[in-house]
């Protein structure tokens, strides 16, 4: 069954950060706020209210407020890697090293029954917030081969939309990546 409020909310989501990601910043970030605002007081149980919420104000930068939400979406669900990555990539961004590194630490150590990659994908943005592209490469490509899908994990936050990997795509180590990844990927 379709859920009308669900889909009107993501697919914003999503056109704001597509807009964003093709040089409409400010345009982006309207939309973001406009979410925020349609939103609008979020009730304290309401779970998907909350991670939409915290989801649109890091998009739109206020990133104080969003990692106020996602610690409020951490909560609720305690192994929740999205909102551990937002607190820690919010904290690097506020210049909180020591909330960035406690979260990060605590993604390490998730134990989820089918993980397919998604605490390194984590890891990644918060080495990437930290400009530390490198790593945040090697912690994508390790965060692959355990099973992660570049182009869908989580939802319409791909590498290609998310704020903390931008740039990432035009560097000579995600093009070295993704030709590992393809050479692994042939008949031997």
């Amino acid at each position: 069954i379709r859920d009308p409020l669900a889909d009107s909310i993501e697919l914003r989501l999503f056109a704001g950060r597509e807009l964003r990601a093709h040089g409409y910043p400010a345009e982006a970030k309207k939309v973001f706020q406009e979410v925020v605002s349609r939103l609008g007081n979020v009730a304290a149980d309401d779970r998907r209210g909350l991670l939409w919420q915290a989801r649109a104000l890091y998009e739109a930068g206020e990133l104080q407020r969003a990692r106020d939400g996602f610690r409020q979406v951490l909560a609720h669900d305690s192994a929740s890697v999205e909102a551990l990555g937002r607190i820690a990539t919010a904290s690097v961004h506020l210049g909180d090293m020591a909330t960035a590194r406690e979260m990060e630490e605590r993604l390490k150590k998730v134990s989820l029954p089918f993980p397919m990659g998604a605490a390194l994908r984590w890891r990644a943005v918060i080495a990437s917030a930290q400009g530390r592209t490198s790593e945040a490469v090697a912690l994508l490509d390790q965060a692959v081969r355990q099973g992660l899908r570049l182009m869908d994990t989580p939802p319409n936050i791909t590498v290609h939309l998310d704020p903390d990997f931008v740039g990432i795509e035009k560097t000579p180590a995600w093009k070295a990546m993704l030709q590992s990844l393809a050479d692994a990927s042939l008949p031997k």
